[in-house]
């Protein structure tokens, strides 16, 4: 069961995540994601973020969203992402 630690940076996932806050995610295979979980992936062009899975397509693609459009990067900059880059689904929270 690894676990990682990532600071959030920015207000895409405010009010459930604030610039500051510290995540704690759980690998897990790309069968175990639903839509509604949150997640870190590594993004080829954005490097390490933390989204809501939107949806998934099929292959185990997945559509990222931030839970505050106003000051998220828009899904279709981020585009689709394959479930491989997921680095783990967030398990707890920490606040600054």
């Amino acid at each position: 069961m690894p676990l990682r630690l990532f600071r959030v940076t920015g207000h895409s996932m405010c009010p459930y995540l604030n610039d500051g806050d510290y995540v704690v995610t759980r690998r897990c295979t790309a069968d175990a994601l639903r839509e509604g979980d949150v997640i870190a992936v590594a993004h080829q062009r954005l490097g390490p973020i933390i989204k809501r899975i939107a949806a998934i397509q099929a292959g185990h693609t997945l559509q990222l969203a931030g839970d505050n459009s106003a000051a998220s990067t828009a899904s279709e900059c981020i585009g689709a992402v394959p479930g491989a880059s997921v680095l783990g689904r967030v398990v707890w929270r920490i606040r600054r």
